[in-house]
């Protein structure tokens, strides 16, 4: 199965309590019995609405579910009163939580009536890692035995693409269990062995639990906790897949590590803040904290240890956003969308083929300009962004010249060229909102100086390449046509500052064309002497 033809986890950009709970109640097949009919449960599963009273009925049943002594009946008689406050208790903090999960997709639909793109999407996953950062830290506080293992974070997250198949290679490596073997075990081809262990392939339910079976007797371990285990990482592995679909590799891994890291601070500042406190005060404030957040006290306070152990300036302006300020943080992000999608069907509309050309670059500088407070940029950045055109331009011209001379300086790297011509569409592009006639000539003149620039570095590179490569490969060749392809009109009346501009340009540009022919004649004469013709 193909990546495109698989099934998406979730419908939206983010995934709904429904759809997140169906995909937990998929690693122990399990389904309501008494709160809903299967109607209703598909439903909601599938990012439906329902009633809130079902949706409560739903999780206390799925608790109960997982209570011990609870499967065998759902009587309140046969549940001690212990067992039925601990069973209300996690209710009350599994609604609260779904209840704000589901309101931050809600307020993520109505703040952004467009379609998600991967930066929205970041933005919006960047706000809901703190707050659970927030809410997680508790947990911490609380000494829960099984966080322990979590105390170390490994140097670098990098999430495997295909996480299952990743880790079930792994095991039968560690265990020396061969593919010939577990086709045997599984009374299979060992063909059908390699497709579950192909990147991407996913397994069934039921042949992953025949899998755990054979690595239990292995290992003599209890079958249930293998699949236990493999099922969980089948649906992390899916999980992991939408994530990525909405924004990335890197910033997968981005958000991962940043859990991790705003969740070490977070618990560690709020195990300093409330150690004064008595011990049932104490759990009562944890556990408000765990249901409400960033709501109440300490919350604000873990949000600030955050913020003053954050090395990564680009978290820093979704840290301090308490949820009720996101609106206008989604706002922000939803303009400068906006702006990038008019600047690209410009560009598209004009032939500017190198303004957008370096997606990370872009992806990076919607993240500055939204997420990295004002005060952590250079103040040279902080000004450009002046109130009126002309303040801007005044700032922005002698910029641009600026950048354009270290680009053409012996700094530059081998795609030095490139910048300059991107240097050339971004001039053109700022004489659009050039009120003043020096600085529309201004920015004329540093465009056409700059395709000037990247010609002359193009033609310098042809002397650093040797005959043989120069002849045997066509690299540059194919460099030399791109840039000529990316020269817009030359006028031919202009004005006399821009004279011996546009001389040099068309010159390079005569000069860089029978060079080709040159190149071109010097290996047909080599081929047909080759051949003997």
């Amino acid at each position: 199965m193909t990546r495109k033809s698989r099934r998406k986890l979730w419908k939206g950009p983010l995934p709904t309590s429904g759809e997140i709970l169906g995909g937990v109640a998929s690693l122990f097949e399990w389904k309501p019995r008494h709160s809903a009919q299967d109607r209703t449960w598909r439903k909601y599963i599938t990012g439906g609405a329902i009633h809130e009273k079902t949706r409560r009925g739903i999780l206390q049943e799925f608790i109960e579910a997982g209570l011990p002594d609870a499967g065998a009946s759902l009587t309140r008689e046969r549940l001690s009163a212990e067992r039925e406050q601990t069973l209300a208790q996690l209710v009350d903090v599994l609604v609260a939580h779904v209840s704000w999960w589901d309101d931050l997709c809600a307020r993520r639909k109505a703040a952004l009536p467009i379609e998600a793109s991967r930066f929205i999407n970041t933005v919006v996953l960047r706000l809901a890692v703190v707050e659970l950062a927030v809410r997680l830290a508790p947990l911490g506080t609380l000494h829960l035995p099984q966080l322990q293992p979590l105390s170390k974070k490994p140097e670098r997250i990098d999430v495997p693409e295909h996480l299952l198949t990743t880790l079930l290679r792994q095991v039968l490596k560690e265990l020396k269990i061969t593919r010939n073997a577990l086709s045997e075990a599984l009374d299979v081809s060992k063909e059908a062995v390699d497709q579950w262990l192909a990147n991407g392939k996913v397994i069934g339910l039921k042949r992953l639990d025949e899998i755990a079976e054979v690595v239990a007797q292995k290992l003599g371990g209890r079958p249930e906790v293998a699949k236990g285990i493999l099922r969980m990482v089948r649906l992390l592995t899916q999980v992991f897949e939408g994530l990525r679909e909405q924004v990335g590799q890197e910033e997968l891994n981005d958000l991962i590590e940043g859990l991790w890291r705003l969740t070490q601070v977070a618990s560690s500042e709020c195990e300093r803040r409330v150690a004064f406190l008595p011990a049932l005060e104490r759990e009562q404030v944890l556990g408000e904290l765990v249901v409400l957040g960033s709501a109440i006290w300490p919350g604000p306070m873990l949000r600030e240890a955050m913020q003053a152990a954050e090395e990564d300036d680009s978290w820093r302006r979704v840290i301090s956003a308490l949820p009720h300020q996101w609106e206008g943080l989604l706002a922000e992000a939803l303009g400068t969308e906006k702006q990038f999608l008019e600047i690209r069907e410009l560009c598209l509309r004009e032939g500017f083929k190198y303004l957008l050309r370096d997606e990370a670059r872009v992806a990076t500088s919607k993240l500055v300009k939204v997420l990295v407070p004002k005060e952590r940029l250079p103040s040279v950045l902080v000004q450009l962004e002046q109130p009126t055109p002309e303040d801007g331009m005044t700032l922005i011209v002698p910029f641009v010249f600026q950048y354009g001379e270290h680009l053409f300086s012996e700094e530059a790297g081998p795609d030095g060229w490139r910048e300059l011509l991107a240097l050339g569409e971004t001039c053109r592009l700022l004489m659009r909102s050039a009120n003043n006639s020096e600085y529309l000539a201004a920015l004329n003149q540093i465009s056409w100086i700059s395709y000037v620039k990247a010609l002359l570095l193009i033609g310098t590179q042809m002397k650093s390449i040797s005959n043989e490569d120069l002849l045997g490969k066509t690299t540059w060749d194919e460099q030399v046509r791109e840039a000529l392809e990316a020269l817009p009109p030359i006028p031919e009346a202009v004005k006399p500052e821009l004279g011996e501009t546009l001389h040099v340009l068309l010159e390079m540009r005569d000069t860089l064309e029978q060079t080709l022919r040159w190149l071109q004649e010097i290996r047909g004469r080599a081929h047909r002497q080759l051949h003997g013709e």
